[in-house]
């Protein structure tokens, strides 16, 4: 136990938001970390302002990493590559266009560290809470009447009539609760996790249904199959603002790949996560109904990476 968390943050363009992304995790973070930075072949600032982020006031950051690609790699490639030369315990796969409040870290950590079979953890944000209204119905109805806003800190004060206030209040109220889901916005994973079921998935195209295949993966998989979506911890999440540029035609060119690989059975996982049928408890029942059906899944091998 090393005791470090590794944050791993891809970047594609879009500075303005990925300043506001590593301005929050400096000021925020309270726990020894490693920022891992990869730059997929930007063609604004990013790569000049990343080689000259000053962290030096920043007690928690014990190491900054900078990984340049020529040309965008993907999503899978950087988050990876940004495995591949991460040493934490565990890693945090951040989206560019997060906002994370005071404490966010520790209760996602010490939800980790009090269940080992617990692979994948996630704060919630606004875009959960508006994809899951049911769950918190109070929040829901008050983040939606304040769309929409622009993606700067000031609007994001505006939206929650203060954001540190907000994200407090909210942890606070719901710190009892989990779900088993998890977010691919911000996602803590554990390192045995990886070594045991492999890297994402690099053949889906530069962006879109990685994650899912990941996650599939890892239910399936025999031990730390548990993941959590947690309230204890709130960030906020601009939404789809790197995502969006690479359009629908890439979106459905991932899908059918995603689909040639998983057939219908990738597509009833999906929805019976997203239904809240899957849970702990009938996770054996799951992996003996679908792990025959698919035959790059086997217990003494890893699936393809």
């Amino acid at each position: 136990m090393n005791n470090l968390v590794s944050i791993i943050v891809p970047l594609y363009n879009q500075y303005h938001v990925t300043e506001q992304c590593l301005d929050s995790i400096f000021k925020n973070t309270d726990l020894p970390y490693e920022l891992i930075l990869i730059d997929n072949g930007s063609t604004d600032a990013t790569k000049e302002k990343i080689m000259h982020v000053d962290v030096s006031p920043y007690r928690w950051v014990k190491d900054v990493k900078i990984i340049s690609n020529p040309e965008n790699l993907g999503v899978a490639k950087a988050w990876n590559q940004g495995i591949k030369s991460a040493e934490g315990e565990f890693f945090c796969l951040c989206n560019n266009d997060i906002v994370v409040s005071k404490n966010w870290l520790p209760p996602l950590i010490e939800k980790m560290r009090s269940n080992p079979n617990l692979g994948m953890v996630s704060p919630v944000d606004n875009v959960y809470i508006m994809s899951y209204p049911h769950r918190f119905p109070e929040e829901d109805t008050f983040l939606r009447a304040r769309f929409p806003f622009e993606p700067t800190l000031e609007s994001i004060d505006r939206f929650y009539d203060g954001f540190e206030k907000f994200a407090e209040s909210f942890a606070e109220k719901h710190k009892s609760e989990s779900y088993f889901h998890v977010s691919f916005s911000l996602v803590i994973i554990r390192k045995t996790l990886i070594e045991e079921i492999g890297l994402f998935e690099e053949g889906l195209g530069i962006a879109f249904w990685e994650d899912v295949d990941f996650v599939q993966r890892a239910l399936l998989h025999e031990t730390l199959s548990e993941m959590m979506v947690y309230p204890g911890s709130y960030v906020h999440h601009h939404g789809s603002v790197t995502s969006s540029l690479f359009g629908m035609p890439q979106l459905i060119r991932s899908a059918d790949r995603f689909s040639m690989k998983w057939g219908n059975v990738g597509n009833s996982i999906t929805e019976k996560l997203a239904q809240g049928l899957i849970n702990k408890d009938n996770l054996p029942q799951l992996r003996a109904e679908y792990r025959p059906l698919l035959p790059f899944l086997t217990n003494n091998e890893k699936p393809e990476e």
